[in-house]
């Protein structure tokens, strides 16, 4: 959260150009990822667990099988 702040005290300085094309990505992308962290930081029960567990033997066996 103290990074899209930031992020968004820095677009508000800049030019309205600057603002409208690049402003605008970073602050939407800043947004996504607080919102992604806040999402996933609650993601810790019993499903969520086996869920990333059997991915992780997924993905690490078709490493091995190439």
């Amino acid at each position: 959260m103290e990074i899209g702040e930031r992020v968004w005290k820095l677009t508000l300085t800049w030019d309205y150009y600057a603002k409208d094309t690049v402003g605008r990505q970073l602050v939407r992308s800043i947004d996504s990822v607080a919102a992604n962290i806040n999402e996933g930081f609650g993601r810790y029960h019993f499903k969520d667990r086996q869920r990333s567990i059997t991915f992780r033997a997924v993905h690490y066996m078709s490493l091995k099988l190439g």
